[in-house]
Parts: structure tokens; C-alpha cells; sequence
């Protein structure tokens, strides 16, 4: 704030003091300016306020945050890398040679699905990998599927597409299956199996409603990126929480750090809804893997859409503990969120 000073300056009053004693004779000369007594102090200026010099105003800092960084050329070649290493080996399938399938898988993988084999696979190495992909081969020879969507960042992606010829799985009533990717030096060195609800009911014999849990978590993800208010982002995790996007280049850390993501979001997209496609996991909500895929309505700074993967994992409280997020590579360029 800027404060006024006002000075106060004392009118002097001088008294011109005249004449002197002389002859009774001499006449008294006339007054003229030049022979006028000359004054003991400076005469008073007007009574107008002295004016001080005004101070150069303190810079308030800005309130808007910084806005979520694009991918630049090197990221995109990145993403763009593992979406062509994910379509080569969807196309090695087709060969029906394990050979072919397995040239794409690293010596040091590691294969989760809760659902597979007799009584699941957790964590399972190389071995294992090769062993599901021959005895599916061989147990589901007329095994089709499509179409395939890619969601990719830099290190990974998550693939989904409609099976059929599996069991009494049709191409009118196919299975949605969604996979998790990691991959390094142009190899996959980790999968995740998982499914859409109405899969998760199908293959498992249970209703649909017992996966409410899995959907009401994805919803209220959903609701609270869309509600423009971080308060409601930051209460769907832990404390000690962390997310990234690789692609967008942002990582955080705790609670506080994503409401700060959020803050940034709402302020770079303001009035962005992220509409729920689908929600997939591996059957429960509490240690599992749950996640969506989602179409993000932009309506700032242009009207676009983009589409979006995202895995989480939560405690037994449904909270979220861990978060990551793959974007359809093809929506982020062709809504200009990159820097070329």
C-alpha cells in the first residue's frame, strides 16, 4: 500500500522595519523596492503541500500457477517408441509362433494376473510368460481380438482391446481386456492383466454389482479432476501418495504436492471434464490394480478432446496410494499439447 505524507510549513510573518532618525529637515525619502529594508528570513512559501517523491510500488507476486509443461519432441519420440513396440508384438501374435511372441519380452520380466491359470499369477518370471503364451495358442487357436487402443508415456503403456475365441467368448460378446505395460531398451519387462467390469462378472461367475467398489472409485476420480476444485483431488489420496505422468512430465509426491498438480491443471485447462469410458481391474478394490480409460473434454484454450489411461492402486480405505497416467499419444498432438 502506498502512504500519502502530508508536510506542514510554518507561514513566517516578517516585519519590515523602516525609517531611522535623522534632521528635522531632511526629508524622509521615498520607499522604492530597491530602498526597502531587506528581510531576515526567506518569504514564506505558497500554501500549497509539498509534494515528496512517490515510491515505486513493491511487485505483488502472481497468483496464477505455472502451467502443466508440454511434451517436447524428445518425449513424443519416447512414447511414440513404446506405442510401435506395443504394435509389433500385438502383430507377433498373429504369427501363432511363441518364438515371435517371446523376441519381445526381456530376460528379467515379470507377468501379474490374478485371474490366469489355475490359481493366479503374481509376479511371476519369464517362465511363466512363456508358458501362457503357448497354452493359449494351443487352447484357443480361432483367439481374435480388436480394435486395440494404445496408451502410452514414456516407459510403458496400457493396451485394450475385445477378445474372442477364448472359451465362450463371441465377437458379439467379446471380453475387454486391459493390459499394463513396462518396457526399457526397446523390450517389455512387465505385464499386468486385467479387465473391464462386465469381464471381471463374466469370467469370474459373480454380478456386476459386486464390482460397485471398483466403479464408484473411478467415478469420484472422475467427478473430482472435473470439479475445478484441488480440495477434492487431494482427499482421494494418502498422505504419502505419488503420481506421474511422464508424458506431461510431472511427478509428485504426497498429498499436498498432487493438490498442487491439480492447481495447475484447473488453471491451464479450466472447465475440462474427464467423462468415464471405462473402468478395468484385477477383481477387487484394496491392494489391487484398478483403473479408467476416459475422454477428457477440453473447453480452454480450444474445444478438443484427448484420451487417457489411468492405473491406480489404493489401501483398504479405497484411498489412493499410487497413480499413473498414459495419454492416447494421436489425441495430445492433434489437440496441440506438444511443443514441436
Amino acid at each position: 500500500m502506498r502512504s500519502m505524507i502530508r508536510a506542514v510549513v510554518a507561514l513566517a510573518v516578517i516585519s519590515l522595519l523602516v525609517g531611522g532618525c535623522s534632521a528635522a529637515a531632511t526629508p524622509t525619502p521615498v520607499l522604492t523596492p530597491s530602498a526597502a529594508a531587506v528581510p531576515s528570513a526567506t518569504p514564506a512559501p505558497s500554501a500549497t503541500p509539498a509534494r515528496t517523491a512517490t515510491p515505486t510500488p513493491t511487485p505483488v507476486p502472481s497468483t496464477t500457477p505455472p502451467p502443466l509443461p508440454s511434451p517436447g519432441t524428445d518425449v513424443i519420440k519416447a512414447a511414440r517408441a513404446v506405442q510401435s513396440l506395443l504394435e509389433r508384438h500385438e502383430a507377433a501374435w498373429a504369427t501363432k509362433r511363441v518364438e515371435a511372441v517371446m523376441a519381445f519380452w526381456s530376460d528379467d520380466v515379470r507377468f501379474t494376473d490374478v485371474l490366469g491359470g489355475s490359481g493366479g499369477w503374481r509376479d511371476e518370471p519369464r517362465a511363466t510368460v512363456e508358458y501362457m503364451v503357448g497354452s493359449t495358442m494351443e487352447s484357443w487357436p480361432n483367439l481374435g481380438g480388436g480394435p486395440v487402443s494404445y496408451f502410452v508415456d514414456t516407459s510403458g503403456g496400457v493396451q485394450s482391446a475385445d477378445l474372442w475365441g477364448i472359451g465362450d467368448l463371441t465377437e458379439s460378446n467379446p471380453a475387454r481386456e486391459v493390459d499394463q505395460y513396462g518396457t526399457g531398451d526397446g523390450l517389455l519387462t512387465s505385464l499386468r492383466t486385467t479387465y473391464d467390469v462386465a469381464s471381471l462378472a463374466h469370467i469370474t461367475g459373480r454380478p456386476v454389482a459386486d464390482f460397485g467398489a471398483m466403479e464408484a472409485l473411478i467415478q469420484g476420480y472422475a467427478d473430482a479432476w472435473s470439479s475445478g476444485e484441488p480440495s477434492s483431488v487431494a482427499e482421494l489420496y494418502t498422505d504419502a501418495a505419488w503420481r506421474t505422468d511422464t508424458l506431461r512430465r510431472e511427478s509428485a509426491e504426497g498429498r499436498l504436492a498432487i493438490s498442487d498438480t491439480a492447481v495447475r491443471s484447473f488453471s491451464s485447462y479450466p472447465g475440462g471434464v474427464w467423462q468415464v469410458d471405462t473402468v478395468f481391474g484385477d477383481s477387487s478394490v484394496g491392494g489391487d490394480m484398478t483403473g479408467g480409460i476416459f475422454t477428457v473434454r477440453l473447453a480452454k484454450p480450444k474445444a478438443c478432446d484427448l484420451s487417457a489411461a489411468v492405473v491406480l492402486e489404493t489401501n483398504e480405505a479405497q484411498k489412493i496410494v499410487t497413480e499413473r497416467v498414459y495419454w492416447e499419444l494421436d489425441s495430445l498432438i492433434r489437440c496441440g499439447l506438444h511443443r514441436s
